[in-house]
């Protein structure tokens, strides 16, 4: 009798990981788990700040590390506070906090642009664009004519 309970609850336990990973790994699940915390984000930011987000090149994103990555970190990853988007993310093979709010930032990112009407989508894309024909205009400067020097503030003169 106690080898069968042993055995059944075994068996329980075998079944309900492999539910949850073939949940975890399936593509609508993933979707809906980490949008419904992107959701609650994109719901306190003003227009305007959507506007901003979806403006910036996808490189500009970590410019945002010590102010929403943190804001992040803080409401829902330290300590596990929400396990169920931990254990999302440790699916997926990331295991800090950090790598976890640089995911999460992209994907308000991309669903913050996903959102917006067709005519403030142009109006981004045109932006993104710019900024993209800026950096690659000046990585070719930098090609030929190397980097741009950076001005020491310490040692230029004061103007009266």
């Amino acid at each position: 009798m106690k080898t069968k309970n042993i055995l059944l609850v075994s068996l329980l336990a075998t079944a309900l990981t492999a539910s949850v990973t073939v949940y975890m790994h399936s593509r609508d699940a993933q979707t809906r788990i980490l949008d419904s915390y992107v959701n609650i984000i994109a719901s306190e930011l003003s227009e305007e700040d959507k506007y901003e987000l979806a403006s910036m090149s996808e490189d500009e994103l970590i410019s945002l590390y010590f102010s929403l990555g943190m804001d992040i970190r803080n409401r829902w990853l330290w300590n596990n506070r929400q396990t169920i988007l931990s254990l999302y993310l440790y699916c997926h093979g990331t295991f800090e906090p950090e790598t976890m709010s640089g995911l999460f930032v992209h994907r308000l990112w991309e669903k913050v642009y996903e959102d917006m009407p067709p005519e403030k989508q142009k109006e981004v894309d045109k932006r993104r664009n710019k900024a993209l024909r800026y950096k690659l205009m000046r990585q070719e400067l930098d090609k030929y004519l190397g980097p741009a020097e950076k001005i020491d503030t310490e040692q230029t003169p004061d103007h009266e």
